[in-house]
């Protein structure tokens, strides 16, 4: 049984999500089982599980390209508002 929570990596962020996918997997016949295959005793032990492992907490971290930008936004509007500035006054 695995339980994978969601990560999007970006070119401007990386941020976990809250969604959680739950596989099982059987080792001796190489095949997944499936939710509707369960028994009352697989179901237990997945409810045992999930509650035993809770999701991580989600974050949302931003890249340097996004620093960047923000950087070369403030600059230009920095820029811009002293070019005005210093030739209408």
């Amino acid at each position: 049984m695995t339980f994978k929570q969601k990560s999007i990596r970006t070119t401007w962020s990386n941020r976990r999500t809250d969604e959680v996918t739950s596989t099982l997997y059987c080792k001796k016949c190489d095949q997944q089982i499936y939710p509707v295959d369960w028994d009352l005793d697989i179901e237990r032990v997945y409810e045992y599980q999930r509650k035993a492992t809770p999701p991580k907490p989600t974050y949302f971290k931003p890249t340097k390209n996004l620093w960047f930008a923000i950087a070369l936004v403030v600059l230009g509007i920095v820029g811009s508002t002293t070019f005005f500035v210093m030739t209408y006054s």
